[in-house]
């Protein structure tokens, strides 16, 4: 479920038509200069007075395919995470099959076989899979290092405080963006409901135009109370921060409580250890 919401992760500005060009002049190179200093699949034994000549076609090959894969996906109205795998994927199928036609019609010159394009996928993922990996990780950490912030006129907005994320103050209610992924996540302190811990990310629930909104957060669940606990929002247990002005109903005894929230069937725990800080909130 974690990947599911990874590859939805939006990737702003790494599709236009400059980028596009130039990520595929670097790979066509970087696939020729591989080949002809390492010169792997036989290439060593290949001998022809224009060697280098033909294998710069292989390059060409590659930075036309990644050109044909970004034509193809340029229709996507938001560029994420899935589709920068999806033009990956079709880079390595075009490739392969233009490897083939151009190795079997001009470079070796032989008949086109089912067998010859297997081998040539094979030779073709093994050049393509170093390179792509490098240029993936490469997109995502240069793109992951400024988040995109979508709050609405978030830079005309007051700061609020500085604590590794955001805070924003609209109409005097504070809004708290949290960094998410490429992204801020924005919401009203008061829409809040609990948020659960799962190690690195959280799984929070709050309120977006009165509708239960779940979202999974790239940030600690102790990261993520700096932002919050004030007022009626505290820790209530290691895995649970929770806002008890929401709470609906409370279920339990001195050995620890269950809480429930209204419009959503999900619930919160309280420790046995964390009761006492919060047991004044629980019986108002």
């Amino acid at each position: 479920m974690l990947w599911l919401r990874y590859g939805q992760q939006v990737m702003p500005g790494i599709f236009t038509f400059r980028n596009s060009l130039r990520h595929a002049f670097l790979l066509g190179v970087s696939c020729y200069l591989f080949l002809i200093i390492f010169q792997p699949f036989g290439t060593y034994n290949f001998e022809d007075s224009g060697k280098y000549f033909l294998l710069a076609g292989y390059g060409v090959i590659f930075a036309f395919s990644y050109l044909l894969a970004s034509i193809l996906l340029s229709n996507e109205k938001k560029w994420t995470v899935r589709t920068e795998l999806s033009r990956m994927l079709l880079v390595y199928l075009s490739a392969t099959i233009f490897n083939f036609l151009y190795n079997s019609c001009i470079v070796s010159q032989v008949p086109l076989k089912w067998i010859n394009l297997l081998y040539m996928g094979l030779y073709t993922i093994s050049l393509y899979v170093p390179i792509g990996l490098i240029y993936f990780l490469t997109l995502i950490k240069t793109n992951w290092k400024k988040p995109n912030i979508t709050a609405p006129n978030a830079a005309a907005l007051p700061q609020l405080s500085l604590t590794g994320q955001r805070a924003f103050v609209v109409d005097k209610s504070p809004i708290v963006c949290v960094a998410n992924g490429s992204q801020l996540l924005c919401f009203g302190r008061q829409d809040f409901i609990f948020a659960k811990s799962m190690d690195n990310y959280c799984e929070a629930y709050f309120y977006e135009d009165k509708i239960v909104k779940k979202e999974i957060i790239r940030i600690t669940l102790g990261k993520l109370a700096e932002q919050l606990m004030g007022a009626d929002i505290h820790r209530c247990h290691r895995s649970y921060l929770v806002n008890f002005d929401k709470i609906l109903t409370k279920e339990g005894n001195a050995k620890g409580f269950l809480l429930r929230f209204a419009d959503t069937e999900e619930y919160a725990l309280v420790s046995r250890s964390m009761l006492p800080a919060v047991k004044s909130y629980l019986l108002s």
